[in-house]
């Protein structure tokens, strides 16, 4: 993966990889020629406020891969397509009874090695 940095530009330009961009690991840079989007892109901050949950959460769920990679639109300004983090969300959730044997699954065993109480 490489760029062109150019002294007279003053910056470093990405490669186009194809529609949005797919940079080194999971930063995912704002394409040169944007498509339009049909849902917005939103901050953090406004994620958190639409599902109520804090801004340490959205991170929580961008690294337990929940949410989406953010898109970086400039530097040091992450955003997400609100489609693309709603429908990660539909495609994570479970149903109560799915829920609560995954969370028993995770609790450890009780009782005698050989199964008996």
């Amino acid at each position: 993966m490489g760029g062109t940095h150019s002294a007279r530009d003053g910056g470093f330009t990405p490669v186009v990889l194809s529609g949005r961009q797919q940079l080194a690991g999971s930063i995912r840079m704002k394409p040169e020629n944007p498509e339009p989007l049909d849902s917005p892109m939103l901050t953090a901050k406004q994620l958190a406020d639409r599902y109520k949950i804090s801004v340490q959460s959205v991170w929580r769920a961008v690294g337990e891969k929940r949410f989406p990679d953010p898109i970086y639109v400039a530097p040091r300004s992450p955003r997400w397509i609100a489609a693309e983090v709603d429908a990660a969300l539909a495609a994570h959730r479970r149903s109560p009874k799915e829920a609560k044997a995954a969370r028993r699954a995770l609790r450890p065993a009780t009782g005698m090695p050989d199964g008996k109480p």
